[in-house]
């Protein structure tokens, strides 16, 4: 603990100190060898809250265009050396709606969290990333999501295919054309 002489007329003390644990703590405060009235102090020390200054996050599915409607895609979270914290994400679909697209946060280990998600609608989301209830740098996302392709045709189907022909209409006045020629059949000799 660090001890400051407040230099003031009733000669008072500042004291500062860092706990390295969370959870009940016992604060003394001596005067002459003897405690002071109350002591010992009860102090409860609660987790520090991490810094989402330090979290990144980076992957496929936060890039603003290559994402596809009811296609699944990931990001992950990167949150060494932020400190403790919980990591939050929201996605808010074309609508302004948060309850459309699910979303799935797996803890990879080594501090790295990998959100996944299938978007519903086509257009842009908006993707909010928090780490110990902040904002990260560069959140809130836009993500621009396309429509998704039709379905393929099943293994071993090809896909039909349509292919014009002209279509020769007799003229009008066909009537008064003489009748086409056709080859005499030839006898074998």
């Amino acid at each position: 603990a660090k001890v400051v002489a407040n230099n003031d007329k009733n000669r008072t003390y500042s004291v500062s100190y860092v706990p390295k644990v969370a959870g009940l703590h016992k604060v003394t405060v001596l005067f002459a060898g003897q405690n002071i009235d109350r002591s010992p102090f009860e102090v409860n020390v609660g987790m520090a809250l991490g810094d989402a200054s330090k979290v990144t996050a980076r992957g496929p599915g936060l890039e603003p265009v290559g994402n596809v409607a009811n296609k699944p895609t990931y990001f992950d979270i990167y949150t060494a050396g932020a400190g403790a914290g919980d990591v939050g994400v929201v996605i808010v679909d074309p609508q302004g709606r948060r309850d459309t697209v699910e979303v799935v946060l797996e803890d990879k280990g080594d501090n790295i969290f990998r959100c996944t998600y299938r978007p519903i609608l086509e257009g842009p989301h908006t993707i909010y990333v928090t780490f110990a209830g902040a904002q990260i740098p560069k959140s809130p996302f836009t993500v621009n999501v396309a429509e998704a392709p039709p379905p393929a045709p099943p293994p071993g189907v090809s896909p039909i295919q349509i292919i014009p022909q002209s279509v020769c209409t007799p003229p009008a006045d066909a009537k008064k054309m003489p009748p086409p020629t056709l080859p005499k059949p030839h006898k074998p000799s």
